[in-house]
């Protein structure tokens, strides 16, 4: 039997599992008639089947099968990859499969772009340092990934992971209003000398009064840190730093306030957090 007949009777909802039938091949697409079968509704969790790859993009029966919300857990099978490197692994990942096996989540693409990536999009957290330090080719870490997401961490070393750009850890949570009070991280910059103390001015308002951070930190535009304004101020952080200690006492309060703030928000996502974990440990019992 050559491609065209098997293909006829496909169509006719006549499915194959003779593997000689299963590999005859499409020359147009590179398709074979084990993926047509899989485009048909068809699933299969005999290995030898699974590994059946198209000639022209190295997608495996496995791939259209997991891009169709099939699951395997056979680490042998979660490996195979494409032409782009795209594992079985990552297009379960991205239909929000999880797993915590530490092989499985340094399986990366061409792009680097690992399983630990992909699961940290679907709401996954580590805080495993050797994952968290996983970086595709823009230096874009696990770490970075989640910190996007409101994570938060003060390991001063998972902070200073920084990709291509410059852009460190520190500065996306920095971005979620987190404020830091350590000078050797405020000072972090990325490639153009907009530092991680910029960020906490521009996000939050906090004013630092020292003077080695409000003028030091100054990116490629000429901006420092005592040079930004913000919303409806008319004079710079520069000028109430140089008024007087009525305005220092000012400051303070100001800062107290933010900081007050940022440490309610922050206690109350922790709450948060508890809560829905506790509730989905109930659920569990529940079921």
């Amino acid at each position: 039997m050559n491609f065209k007949e098997a293909f006829k009777r496909l169509h006719k909802k006549q499915f194959f599992e003779d593997i000689n039938i299963l590999k005859l091949t499409d020359d147009d697409t590179g398709w074979t008639i084990a993926h047509y079968q899989v485009f048909h509704g068809w699933k299969t969790n005999n290995p030898k089947f699974l590994e059946i790859t198209n000639i022209k993009n190295g997608r495996t029966v496995a791939h259209l099968q997991a891009y169709r919300f099939w699951i395997t857990e056979n680490k042998e099978i979660l490996k195979l990859t494409d032409e782009d490197g795209i594992t079985v692994a990552h297009e379960q990942a991205r239909n929000g499969w999880i797993t915590n096996d530490k092989e499985i989540l340094k399986l990366a693409n061409s792009d680097n772009w690992t399983i630990a990536h992909e699961q940290v999009r679907h709401n996954w957290l580590t805080e495993d340092k050797e994952i968290l330090k996983l970086a595709d080719i823009h230096g874009w870490t696990v770490a970075h990934e989640q910190a996007v997401r409101g994570w938060i961490t003060n390991d001063e070393k998972i902070l200073r992971l920084s990709n291509i750009y410059g852009v460190s850890v520190a500065h996306l949570i920095a971005q979620k209003n987190y404020i830091f009070m350590n000078n050797s991280l405020l000072k972090l910059s990325n490639n153009e000398d907009w530092t991680v103390a910029h960020e906490i001015v521009k996000q939050t308002g906090f004013i630092f009064k020292y003077k080695k951070i409000l003028t030091a930190c100054v990116n490629n535009e000429g901006i420092s840190v005592g040079t930004i304004k913000l919303g409806n101020y008319n004079d710079t952080f520069d000028d109430i730093y140089n008024n007087d200690n009525d305005s220092i006492i000012e400051i303070k309060l100001i800062n107290k306030s933010i900081l007050n703030y940022n440490n309610k928000m922050i206690k109350f996502y922790q709450k948060l957090d508890n809560e829905i974990r506790n509730y989905f440990k109930i659920d569990k019992i529940c079921l």
